[in-house]
């Protein structure tokens, strides 16, 4: 299926922003400074409603034309993904809020602990949502591919860009470049995506890209 002009613009669209937002971080919002705290967290929160809408879009192209069983699989990662962009863009309405009922840093910081140490606040909104969002973005490529919706490199891009978070989350790199890199390597994926034109019948037709 031709993705629609949202969908499009949700595939393209969404790695640049998270990676914008990334960059306005480090550049203006280091340790909560204003005002890259609040235009990151802008970038951040926009980027990642456009993720969920590719994340539907990435279910429409798998279950079209498609077996039960297939649709049946195929909603069970939309749904993860749907729940931990939930708990994502929660996280950036937090961090948001937080930015603009504070005047200083300490205060913000505050903020968000007294938020974070809320029952089951850490662990779904900042941990476990998150995780689920992109391991189900990971999964809904893979299935894509093996019903011949996605070349194998999509699949093989969005892997790595997940394995690229993980490191971010484990090892402090200069400036958190891991998130910049896993950023690019999701873009290219997606556009990947967007020039795909797959089989959408029975048939074992292998996908094409589009020049």
């Amino acid at each position: 299926m031709t993705p629609t002009p949202l969908a499009r613009l949700s595939l393209l669209l969404s790695p640049p922003l998270v990676m914008l937002g990334w960059a306005l971080m480090r550049l203006l919002g280091t340790d909560g400074r204003e005002p890259g705290w609040t235009l990151a967290h802008l970038a951040w929160l926009a980027g990642y409603v456009l993720l969920a809408v590719a994340c539907v879009y990435l279910y429409r192209l798998t279950v079209t034309g498609g077996a039960p069983g297939r649709r049946s699989l195929a909603a069970s990662f939309l749904a993860v993904a749907l729940f931990g962009s939930l708990c994502m863009n929660t996280q950036m309405a937090i961090d948001l809020v937080a930015g603009f009922a504070t005047s200083t840093v300490e205060a913000k910081n505050a903020f968000t602990d007294d938020i974070q140490a809320l029952p089951g606040v850490e662990l779904l909104v900042y941990q476990l949502g998150p995780a689920l969002l992109f391991c189900a973005l990971s999964a809904q490529t893979i299935h894509a591919y093996l019903a011949r919706r996605l070349p194998v490199s999509v699949p093989v891009l969005v892997g790595l860009a997940v394995l690229v978070m993980v490191v971010d989350r484990l090892v402090d790199t200069p400036f958190r470049l891991t998130m910049g890199v896993a950023s690019v390597l999701l873009w290219i994926a997606f556009t990947t995506v967007v020039k795909t034109r797959p089989a959408t019948s029975a048939s074992p037709v292998d996908v094409q890209r589009v020049a």
